[in-house]
């Protein structure tokens, strides 16, 4: 946010925006760029809402409806949101369960780069429809197909921290690099928009590098995080400061150790005897206790409801017999 709230202060983000729109006017393709590409960046370095925030901005910026752009920029973030904010999910997870931090992104990322391959083919289907897709399925493949195997490569074999960064750095350029030698047909624009006849004039490359060298360095500083000399070098002049009333207050004993079942300590101990959650077993018990009270409600009702079935039947008899004549 702070990288943010500095390009628009600096007018750099209008310059961002024009390097964009100057790749392309279609709608569909600026999607593909900036809600899930740069969405994806967004929610690695930052999260929190920050993606959505972000991304919403610039395609309001360049002509979208803010609601419109909101949802496209929340169906986008499914993509990267597992490896958010540096990789917090899957650190936090593993801290909880004991599962080995490498093996939890591991499991995630030869699952999660499918959904990530699928997710720009469902934004274009869902701006354009069937037909529209058929037009610039090629932009989709490259933009899933380059952030899939990113993903994939870097859960895999350089842990949980930055998937999300490397794979959207990775499919923005891809996706450049293919709009240098192919444009579709037929550029799509919403139906509350004229036609653009003149396509924006292409920025000076120094005034665009300028405009997203805030991201890069970020990117560049971000990355050589993930490189484990580097981190033994920052924490050799980490200074940890403990915070009274909080400081020692979680119990991490037995962390990583695991029952002869194969369960997790830390997790036995939460879930209670026999691997069923306590307040599951206390909820099954007051489930049948309230079962009990409902079926005698039901048995009290429907003979009430009987009674006052046998004594209307006899007054309606009373009266019938009373109006007979003699």
């Amino acid at each position: 946010m702070l990288l943010y709230q500095i390009t628009v202060r600096t007018g750099r983000f209008e310059v961002i925006k024009q390097s964009v729109a100057s790749l392309t006017d279609d709608r569909r393709l600026q999607t593909l760029l900036i809600a899930f590409s740069f969405g994806a960046f967004l929610e690695g370095a930052a999260g929190f809402g920050a993606p959505v925030a972000i991304s919403a901005g610039m395609l309001v910026g360049l002509g979208f409806d803010p609601y419109y752009a909101a949802g496209l920029c929340l169906i986008a973030n499914t993509a990267p949101v597992a490896f958010g904010s540096i990789g917090i999910p899957l650190i936090t997870a593993s801290q909880v369960t004991g599962v080995d931090l490498h093996a939890l992104s591991q499991m995630v990322g030869r699952q999660l780069p499918l959904l990530s391959l699928l997710v720009p083919f469902y934004l274009v289907a869902l701006m354009a429809g069937r037909r529209g897709l058929r037009d610039v399925w090629p932009a989709a493949l490259v933009s899933g197909g380059t952030f899939a195997i990113a993903q994939c490569l870097t859960a895999n074999y350089l842990g949980p921290m930055l998937p999300d960064i490397i794979s959207s750095v990775v499919s923005i350029l891809a996706l450049v690099l293919l709009l240098r030698v192919w444009h579709p047909a037929q550029s799509f624009r919403f139906a509350s928009e004229p036609q653009q006849t003149t396509r924006p004039v292409a920025l000076p490359l120094g005034k665009a590098l300028a405009a997203w060298a805030p991201f890069l360095i970020l990117t560049l500083m971000v990355g050589s995080w993930g490189v484990k000399s580097v981190q033994a070098l920052v924490d050799q002049v980490t200074m940890r400061v403990p915070v009274p009333g909080l400081d020692g207050a979680i119990a991490n004993s037995g962390h990583g150790a695991r029952d002869r079942r194969g369960v997790p300590l830390q997790l036995a101990r939460r879930v209670g005897h026999g691997g069923v959650p306590r307040r599951a077993a206390l909820g099954g018990r007051r489930r049948c206790r309230a079962g009990g009270w409902l079926r005698r409600w039901r048995s009290t009702r429907a003979s009430s409801s009987r009674g006052r079935w046998r004594r209307s039947r006899r007054s309606s008899r009373s009266r019938m017999s009373a109006a007979r004549p003699a």
